[in-house]
């Protein structure tokens, strides 16, 4: 397998943020939002590395929640394409494409 940073075509940035997320699945023949967390470890102009315990899978579409700021509820939706995901423990660790 070949190293995950000779794929990236722009530096990335340390991250430590909490972040929510949110994606729609198809589940009991119905559509459904669910809305779950995640924190990213790194992030460049292209996108982010994020963990997680929920497992992504390549090619669906995830609605980042930033939190704008401290003791508010508001926050930026940012959205996102799974580029991989793959196992790392207990969790998932995915790399993921801004949507423009």
């Amino acid at each position: 397998m070949k190293n995950l940073s000779e794929k990236r075509t722009e530096s990335r940035k340390s991250l430590t943020q909490s972040v929510s997320f949110e994606l729609s699945t198809m589940e009991s023949g119905g559509l459904s939002n669910i809305v779950k967390r995640g924190f990213g470890v790194d992030l460049s102009a292209g996108g982010m590395g994020m963990t997680t315990r929920y497992p992504l899978k390549g090619g669906e579409v995830v609605k980042l929640l930033f939190p704008v700021t401290e003791g508010e509820m508001l926050n930026l939706p940012v959205f996102t394409e799974v580029m991989w995901a793959v196992p790392s423990g207990a969790e998932y660790r995915a790399g993921l494409r801004f949507l423009k």
